[in-house]
């Protein structure tokens, strides 16, 4: 009993490991599709640059409905659908 709780400890912490270990530039895939979102929502509300990506993405999230739609968007990036990308895109409501 005791080699099996060793044995399940030790598979809960080396899995995640493995998955860790097979994209170590996933942070980096993360920060250019955040990037890449924030640049269209500002064309698409016309904001300027004076406000910081922070505060910007801060007030994108703050609005009912917005986070829904932004991890589609993302999720569309990640497989590489335009279509879906471009529909979620579309829904996200600017701020005032």
């Amino acid at each position: 009993m005791k080699s099996l709780k060793f044995f399940l400890l030790g598979a809960t912490l080396f899995v995640p490991a493995i998955a860790l270990a097979e994209n170590p530039f996933a942070g980096l895939q993360f920060q250019q599709q955040r990037a890449q979102i924030v640049k269209e929502m500002r064309a698409k509300c016309g904001v300027s640059l004076e406000q910081s990506d922070t505060e910007w993405q801060n007030r994108l999230l703050g609005m009912e409905g917005n986070k829904e739609n932004i991890q589609q968007a993302t999720q569309a990036m990640q497989r590489k659908n335009q279509q879906q990308y471009d529909a979620a895109i579309k829904r996200i409501k600017c701020p005032e």
